[in-house]
């Protein structure tokens, strides 16, 4: 996805665009949420990710 967008910037420049994204809320059997570490700011989120062309939110989520 990474590319894409380097792509598309390339051509479009700053234009403003969407990228459709997922997120999840996923508890283990004990309840807890789990986080992720983000690398480039340190602090803690939700599971997420760009849905790629062509596919669909769920299988995007599974990702």
């Amino acid at each position: 996805m990474l590319d894409y967008i380097k792509n598309l910037r390339a051509m479009i420049g700053h234009t403003k665009i969407i990228v459709p994204g997922v997120r999840a809320l996923l508890f283990n059997s004990q309840g807890e949420l789990l986080l992720e570490r983000q690398a480039l700011f340190g602090s803690w989120a939700l599971p997420h990710g760009c849905i790629d062309v062509g596919e669909s939110v769920f299988d995007a989520l599974k990702r």
